[in-house]
């Protein structure tokens, strides 16, 4: 079982046993995520995360509509090496 929660690091629980007709209660205390910004890598040619597990935020990396108001998103197309 893995339990999760907005802006907390999941926890997984592999001793429960879910099964018909039973109930079973466990407590768990979720770690606050630590969100960090996320960097454009250049051999991935997207916005990558430096933290495992926890949250990214991609920020203006990923904020453009190509030539709509605005202008288009840094680093464009931001897909994992070029691949879209």
């Amino acid at each position: 079982m893995t339990v999760a929660a907005t802006g907390y690091v999941s926890a997984s629980d592999p001793s429960v046993v879910i099964s018909d007709q039973t109930m079973t209660a466990r407590d768990y205390s979720l770690q606050p995520a630590v969100v960090v910004q996320a960097v454009y890598d250049a051999t991935l040619k997207a916005p990558r995360c430096g933290v495992v597990g926890g949250v990214c935020d991609s920020g203006a990396l990923l904020v453009g509509r190509d030539t709509i108001s605005g202008g288009a998103e840094p680093n464009q197309p931001n897909t994992i090496l070029n691949s879209c």
